[in-house]
């Protein structure tokens, strides 16, 4: 599905279930249930241009919205050598269901505005998840992203939405308890680079160690999160 809206924005989709149809509560008439039913469209990879007319820069900031990540503190860190800030800031007033429900707001932000330069921030926004994955024992969700780009002097935002996926299963070791989660997140957050994700592994060990979540093989979610543990703790000490 493509198409424009009223206010000039383009918009890009694909229909994900094109059976689907919602229930409704009982104070609602069969009249209008039947007339609602045919607008009800459960889409995918919904793609919005708020800015068409703008050709797209340098990515400045980048929200994600994200299921399953319930805060006791809103907090913010910088990090690649402080030009760069994360905001992690809870949506949900009271304890979000493990479910799919937007329970939080990862924001990674470009802070040194006289040396723009292009940092792949879905990488850096997957290393910060899988952190927080290994931090809490539980799998995190990505419902949405928001790119706001600078091309001189013009912005243009595009928001996508990839549509429902299904969670990962099962969880993990609580490496660390709620409240000091901030913490150790803070005191990651220079440590999340290139050379010691990518290039060194981090990345690849703790996306092994998420996807043990999902087993019941005991072992093997241990021997993972060993794998994990030494790899920070040999940076820490190297650093």
């Amino acid at each position: 599905i493509e198409g424009e809206s009223n206010e000039g924005w383009t918009i890009s989709a694909n229909i994900a279930d094109a059976n689907f149809t919602a229930s409704f509560s009982n104070e609602d008439s069969i009249e209008s249930l039947e007339n609602e039913k045919k607008h009800l469209i459960r889409l995918s990879e919904l793609h919005i241009d708020y800015n068409p007319e703008n050709s797209a820069g340098q990515i400045i900031e980048a929200k994600y919205g994200l299921s399953n990540l319930n805060l006791f503190y809103n907090f913010s860190t910088s990090f690649l050598d402080s030009k760069h800030e994360l905001i992690l800031a809870s949506i949900l007033v009271e304890e979000a269901p493990k479910s799919e429900i937007l329970s939080a707001e990862m924001i990674l932000k470009n802070i040194d505005k006289e040396n723009l330069k292009e940092n792949a921030y879905n990488t850096y926004s997957t290393w910060f998840q899988l952190l927080i994955s290994f931090a809490t024992g539980e799998p995190i969700g990505e419902i949405y992203r928001v790119e706001t780009s600078l091309n001189g002097d013009i912005e243009k935002k595009v928001e996508y939405w990839p549509g429902r996926r299904n969670l990962r299963k099962g969880g993990g070791i609580a490496v660390f308890q709620q409240p000091h989660m901030h913490l150790f997140i803070e005191q990651c957050a220079s440590k999340v680079t290139w050379n010691i994700f990518a290039e060194k592994g981090l990345g690849s060990a703790l996306r092994w160690y998420i996807q043990s979540f999902e087993t019941n093989v005991e072992p093997v979610e241990f021997i993972l999160l060993c794998t994990v543990l030494e790899t920070l703790n040999k940076h820490h000490l190297l650093n």
